[in-house]
């Protein structure tokens, strides 16, 4: 009777680990496909003319990009979005911003125990506080450049506040929930301007689901397998 307890306990704690292991490879997995790509030079430009009306200016808004950078303790790359004049409320000469945990410590280890939950792609993560930040400082790795009307612009602008006041921050949601990270924060804008979207970008890193957003909107963005990003552009 003991050793079939003991038996029983040595298959679990088997299963539990191949579980781990599985979830592991699928995180490298998909975390290689956004880092051992070769996207060109930095920043790389795409473009789209969404203005209805061609004779007047209008305003850019600029979806931007990056790798992860593990030699800088960037372990995940990013999505943010660029504006070409600051919104209200916001610092002064500020015009880059982006959605993220405001405990990046607490949102990684939530995010893993659901992942390790046989039951989480159900149950979903643990909500953590998120917040807008600043991205001005950052270097920009691809991007799309997107000259709209005044009207749409506004509309992007509201979209921001609403953002402004958003609390939580989710990566894998409870079955049929919404996120809300970075990408959802992105989309949210692209999708008042009048692009396409989609909504489960659950398991993918930031510069795979700009990809994604590109094709939906009808631009390919270059690419070729690489060493990473670290021996692409370490000298540059």
């Amino acid at each position: 009777m003991q050793a079939k307890k003991i038996n029983l306990f040595k298959t679990i704690l088997l299963i539990a680990f191949a579980w781990f292991l599985a979830n592991l490879a699928l995180v490298l997995f998909s975390w290689g496909k956004s880092y051992f790509v070769d996207f060109g030079p930095r920043p790389t430009n795409y473009q789209l003319d969404l203005r209805k009306d061609k004779t007047k200016q209008g305003h850019k808004i600029i979806f931007v990009a990056t790798q992860a950078e593990p030699e800088k303790a960037w372990l995940f790359g990013h999505l943010w979005v660029a504006f070409d004049q600051t919104p209200n409320n916001e610092p002064k000469n500020t015009y880059q911003y982006g959605y993220y945990s405001k405990d990046k410590t607490e949102a990684t280890k939530e995010l893993a125990i659901a992942v390790m939950n046989p039951f989480g792609f159900y149950f979903g993560q643990k909500p953590v506080q998120g917040q807008i930040q600043i991205d001005d400082p950052w270097p920009h790795h691809i991007q799309l450049i997107a000259q709209i009307d005044d009207e749409d612009f506004q509309k992007a602008l509201e979209t921001h506040y609403k953002w402004r006041k958003e609390t939580k921050y989710i990566i894998r949601p409870h079955w049929g929930e919404k996120s809300y990270a970075c990408q959802d924060y992105v989309f949210a804008i692209a999708d008042t301007i009048g692009l396409k979207t989609y909504k489960n970008h659950y398991g993918e890193f930031p510069p795979e689901s700009f990809v994604k957003f590109a094709k939906l909107n009808g631009i390919k963005v270059e690419s070729r397998p690489s060493f990473g990003a670290y021996f692409q552009h370490a000298k540059q």
